[in-house]
C-alpha cells in the first residue's frame, strides 16, 4: 500500500497537481520536495579549479518561483536570488561564476518570449509530448508575481567586485578571524587541532537552501517574518509582495563536486525537504515547529518569528557511515551538515560563540572571532571489520558537574569537512555511528537536524561522495534513542 501510495503521488507531480497530497513524511528519501539542501558545499578561493556546481528541476507541469540563499558554513545568509522555472525545467549554477569568476548569477527564464519549456505544436522536432503529459506552464504565466526587471532578471548584472569582497568575507571568516576553544570548565584555550589550522588556502565551506515561494522577493529566510506565512492562503492571488510560504513538493536537487586540475568529480543528490501543511511537526513543550528551518526565526527579539509554521519536515538524528582510514591508499572525510532547534528554557551550548548581535540577522556581518564549545553534544561510535568498537565521545556527561575535561569539538560548524583521522580512530575500515540529541538521550535542551556524507578518495586517482544512511529521527519519533548511557554517571554527580 505504501509503494502505491508512493506511485500515485509521483504521477500527481506529472499531470499537474503541484503539491503531492501523499508524501511520505519523515523519511529520509529523494523525492519531490517544497525545500531543497544542499547541505556542503564548496569553493576555493586560491584554487578555482576546486568549484562545486548544483542544480534544481522542477518535475511538474506547473510553473513555480524558487527562492535561493547561501549561507556561510556558520549560518550566516550571504546573498539570496530567484529563478523562473517552466514546467519541467531545470537550471544548473556554479558556485565559482557567482562567488568569483565573473561573480554573476546565472540567467533565468521570465520573459513571454522564452520559450524553453516543450508546449505542443511548437514546431521544433522534439514534441510533441502532450499524448503523455500535460503541456507545461510557461514562465509568463507567473509575470504577474515576478517582475523581470526588478527580482529575477532575465540576465542578471555582474556583482561589482566591491559585493564580491563582501561575500568573500563573510564565508571565509571561519578561516581568518580568531578562534579558540571553550573548556568544559568555561575556560578559553587554544588547541592544535583543524578547527584552529584552516587557513584561506583551504576550501571555502558553505550550504545553500531552495524554497518554492509565492512570489520573486528580496526576503532572506532567517530576517522576515512573513516569508513563512502562507503564501497561497494569505494572498490569495492579490497581495503578491507580502507572505510567502508554499508547500508545493515539486523540486528536487543534484550537486557536483568538481576539481578541473586532477580531472574528476564526485556527485550525490541534494537533500529534499517535504512540507505538509498538516503535519507541522510541533513540539509539545513550547509549540514551536521542530522543523530544519525554525532556528533562523526563534529570535523574536529581533522582530521576526514564525506565524503559522514553515510545515517542513524535520532532518534526521542519527545516521551510520562507512569508513577506509589507510593513509593515501584510500580516506575518508567525514561531511557533517547540523543545526538544532531549541526547546524548553537553557542555552545553546553547542552552537558556535561568536559577537553576532540581532542586527546581524538583517544586515549580515562577519564575526572578529568563532569559539568552538566543547561541550559536545554528539556521540561517535567506531567500529572495524572485526566487530571491535571505539567510542569517539567521552560516556560521562560534559555539562555540569563535568568531569573537568572532555572531547574537543570536531564538528562546531554548521557544515564541514574532517577527516576521520582527526578522532582519533585506529582501523583501517569499518563503519561510525554518529549521533545528536535527541537520539543519544542526552538533555542539552535542543533537538537537532543533521544531515551525513562521506567523501572516499585516494587524492590525485579517484574520489567517491556517498550519503549515509539514517538509523533514527527523534524529531518524529521520539522512541528512537540510545539507551541512555549517562544514567549512572548522572546519578552519581560525577
Amino acid at each position: 500500500m505504501k509503494r502505491f501510495i508512493t506511485i500515485v503521488a509521483a504521477i500527481a507531480l506529472v499531470f499537474g497537481v503541484s503539491t503531492a497530497a501523499y508524501a511520505n513524511m519523515c523519511a529520509r528519501d529523494n523525492v519531490p520536495a517544497a525545500t531543497i539542501l544542499y547541505p556542503f558545499v564548496h569553493y576555493n578561493y586560491t584554487d578555482t579549479n576546486v568549484n562545486t556546481l548544483f542544480s534544481v528541476t522542477n518535475v511538474s507541469s506547473e510553473a513555480v518561483i524558487v527562492h535561493f540563499t547561501l549561507w556561510t558554513d556558520y549560518s550566516l545568509h550571504v546573498v539570496d536570488w530567484n529563478v523562473v522555472l517552466s514546467g519541467y525545467d531545470v537550471q544548473t549554477f556554479s558556485v565559482r561564476d557567482i562567488l568569483d569568476i565573473p561573480g554573476i548569477l546565472p540567467s533565468t527564464g521570465t520573459q513571454a518570449g522564452d520559450y524553453e519549456w516543450a508546449n505542443p505544436d511548437q514546431g521544433d522536432g522534439i514534441g510533441p509530448i502532450s499524448d503523455f503529459l500535460n503541456p507545461s506552464e510557461p514562465t509568463s504565466a507567473l509575470s504577474a508575481r515576478c517582475n523581470p526587471t526588478m527580482d529575477a532578471y532575465p540576465s542578471f548584472p555582474a556583482f561589482p567586485q566591491q559585493f564580491k569582497d563582501f561575500m568573500k568575507g563573510l564565508l571565509t571568516a571561519s578561516q581568518t578571524v580568531a578562534r579558540w576553544h571553550i573548556d568544559c570548565n568555561g575556560n578559553d584555550v587554544t588547541y592544535g587541532d583543524w578547527f584552529e589550522a584552516r587557513t584561506t588556502n583551504d576550501n571555502t565551506w558553505m550550504y545553500i537552501t531552495a524554497d518554492v515561494v509565492w512570489t520573486c522577493n528580496r526576503m532572506m529566510p532567517d530576517a522576515v517574518s512573513f516569508y513563512w506565512q502562507d503564501g497561497a492562503v494569505l494572498n490569495g492571488g492579490m497581495n503578491p509582495a507580502l507572505q510567502q510560504a508554499m508547500y508545493d513538493n515539486v523540486l528536487v536537487g543534484d550537486i557536483f563536486y568538481i576539481n578541473d586540475a586532477q580531472n574528476f568529480s564526485e556527485a550525490i543528490p541534494a537533500v529534499s525537504i517535504e512540507a505538509d501543511r498538516y503535519y507541522p511537526f510541533r513540539d509539545a513543550l513550547d509549540g514551536d515547529p521542530l522543523t530544519f528551518y525554525h532556528q533562523y526565526v526563534e529570535n523574536t527579539g529581533a522582530g521576526y518569528s514564525i506565524t503559522s509554521g514553515d510545515y517542513r519536515e524535520p532532518l534526521p538524528t542519527a545516521w551510520a557511515f562507512r569508513f577506509l582510514n589507510m593513509g593515501s591508499v584510500m580516506s575518508t572525510n567525514l561531511r557533517v551538515f547540523k543545526r538544532a532547534v531549541h526547546v524548553g528554557t537553557g542555552t545553546h551550548a553547542f552552537l558556535i560563540w561568536d559577537n553576532f548581535n540581532d542586527a546581524d540577522a538583517v544586515t549580515p556581518a562577519a564575526p572578529t572571532f568563532i569559539a568552538a564549545d566543547d561541550t559536545v553534544p554528539y556521540s561517535l561510535f567506531i567500529w572495524n571489520e572485526d566487530e571491535d568498537a571505539m567510542l569517539i565521545t567521552d560516556v560521562r556527561p560534559p555539562w555540569s558537574p563535568s568531569p573537568g575535561t572532555c572531547r574537543i569539538n570536531l564538528l562546531p560548524l554548521e557544515t564541514q569537512e574532517v577527516s576521520i583521522t582527526e578522532f582519533g580512530v585506529t582501523f583501517d575500515s569499518g563503519w561510525g555511528l554518529l549521533v545528536y540529541p535527541p537520539s543519544n538521550a542526552q538533555p542539552s535542551g535542543d533537538w537537532y537536524q543533521v544531515y551525513v556524507s562521506t567523501q572516499h578518495a585516494a587524492a590525485g586517482r579517484y574520489s567517491a561522495v556517498l550519503e549515509g544512511w539514517v538509523l533514527g529521527n527523534a524529531n518524529c519519533y521520539p522512541e528512537q534513542t540510545l539507551p541512555d548511557l549517562w544514567s549512572a554517571s548522572v546519578g552519581q554527580g560525577e
